[in-house]
C-alpha cells in the first residue's frame, strides 16, 4: 500500500464471503488444526484495543466455552470477531463494493436491489459491524442485506459460463444505475482463466477468480489490467492477452466449475436461479415442476416429496446437512451475542 501511494496510486481491498464468515464466527471452511494456531494478538495490537473491546472479547470467549466450543478455537475467535485485532488491522478499511472510474469492483456481484440500497450505506454499515459490533448494540449483527445467498459477497449470477439474457439485463440495470461500464468480480473459479461476458448494450462482466490457490485448484496466475482510456487486457506469465480473446466467442465453450463436483459453489435461491436459467426450458420441465409442487403441498415435506417422486436424495441431503451446519454456527453466534447484550454491555 505504501509503495502504491508513493507512486501516486492506491491499493483498495474488498471483503469476500470468507472474511465475512470468519468475523461472523462461521468457521466451516477452517479445516486444518494449524489454521487455529498463531492468532494471539501482538503486544502492540493488544495495546491499541480499547478496554470495552477487551472486555467484550473475554466475555464472548467465556460464553462460547460454556456452549462447548473447543479451547483451540478461542484465539481465532478473538482475532476475527467484530472488534477483534485482526478484524481491526486487516478488515476495518475494506469495502464491500467500489466504483472507480467506469468500473465496479465486488467479490461476488451486485444486483439492482444493492444499488437501490446504496453502496456507500452498504460499505458504512458493514464496517460499523466489523469495528463496533462487539461494543455497540445497534451494530451487533451484520446488515441484513449481507446475510443472504445473493449478497454482494455470495452472488454468482454473472459468473456462470453463459448467463441468460435476464441476468445480463440485470447487469445492465446495475451498471447503468451506477454510471459504469463493467463489473469486475471473483468468487466463482473460472476453469479457463479470467474471462468476460457482454450484454447487448455492451456492458461487461469480468470474472477474475482463476482458482490459483493450491488449496483451490491451482489455476493460472493472471491479472486484469484496465487502462485509463478504457482498454482492458489480461496479464499472464506468457504475455498480454487482449480483452477480445477472453470472450466466449474466442475461448469457446465454458465449463461451469459448479458442475464438476468441486463443492465450491453455493446453491442459489429460487428467485435468483430463475434469473440465471431464463425461465423453463420446456413444457415437460414446467409440468414436472408443477407435479413436484403439488406433491410438496400435499405432503408438507421436502423429504416426502423426494421419496414420492423417486428423486435421488444424495445431493440434496448433502446440501441439507451443510445448511443445518450453517444454521448451527449462526445460532451459536446469535446466542452468544444475545447473552452479551443481556449482560449489560449496552452502555459501552
Amino acid at each position: 500500500r505504501r509503495e502504491a501511494e508513493a507512486a501516486g496510486g492506491h491499493v483498495h481491498l474488498l471483503l469476500g464471503n470468507h472474511e465475512i464468515m470468519n468475523v461472523d464466527l462461521d468457521f466451516r471452511y477452517v479445516t486444518s488444526r494449524h489454521a487455529w494456531e498463531g492468532w494471539a494478538p501482538r503486544p502492540e495490537a493488544e495495546t491499541a484495543m480499547g478496554e470495552a473491546d477487551k472486555e467484550a472479547g473475554e466475555e464472548l470467549a467465556g460464553i462460547l466455552r460454556e456452549m462447548g466450543w473447543p479451547r483451540l478455537t478461542m484465539d481465532r475467535v478473538e482475532a476475527f470477531r467484530p472488534g477483534g485485532h485482526v478484524t481491526l488491522e486487516a478488515l476495518a478499511h475494506t469495502s464491500v463494493a467500489l466504483v472507480i472510474g467506469d468500473t465496479v469492483f465486488v467479490h461476488g456481484g451486485l444486483l439492482a436491489k444493492h444499488v437501490e440500497y446504496g453502496l456507500e450505506r452498504l460499505n458504512w454499515e458493514t464496517r460499523a459491524w466489523l469495528v463496533e459490533g462487539s461494543t455497540r448494540p445497534e451494530f451487533q449483527h451484520k446488515p441484513d442485506i449481507m446475510d443472504s445467498i445473493d449478497a454482494p459477497v455470495w452472488n454468482r449470477l454473472y459468473s456462470t459460463p453463459h448467463p441468460k439474457e435476464e441476468a445480463l439485463e440485470e447487469l445492465e440495470r446495475v451498471l447503468s444505475g451506477l454510471g459504469a461500464r463493467r463489473m469486475v468480480m471473483g468468487h466463482t473459479p473460472q476453469l479457463r482463466g479470467i474471462n468476460a461476458v457482454f450484454s447487448k448494450r455492451g456492458y461487461e462482466a469480468w470474472r477474475c477468480d482463476t482458482g490459483m490457490s493450491s488449496a483451490m485448484m491451482g489455476g493460472p496466475v493472471e491479472v486484469l489490467e484496465i487502462l485509463a482510456d478504457g482498454t482492458v487486457h489480461v496479464l499472464t506469465p506468457s504475455g498480454v492477452v487482449p480483452a477480445a480473446e477472453r470472450s466466449p466467442e474466442w475461448v469457446g465453450e465454458f465449463v461451469d466449475v459448479c458442475d464438476v463436483g468441486s463443492g465450491m459453489c453455493t446453491p442459489m435461491p429460487e428467485e435468483l436461479a430463475k434469473l440465471q436459467i431464463g425461465g423453463k426450458e420446456s413444457k415437460e420441465e414446467e409440468e414436472e415442476e408443477g407435479e413436484k409442487k403439488a406433491v410438496q403441498e400435499a405432503t408438507g415435506s421436502a423429504q416426502e416429496k423426494e421419496a414420492l417422486l423417486g428423486v435421488e436424495g444424495g445431493k440434496r441431503e448433502e446440501e441439507r446437512r451443510a445448511e443445518e451446519e450453517a444454521e448451527r454456527w449462526k445460532a451459536g453466534r446469535k446466542e452468544a451475542v444475545e447473552k452479551l447484550r443481556r449482560g449489560g454491555r449496552g452502555g459501552h
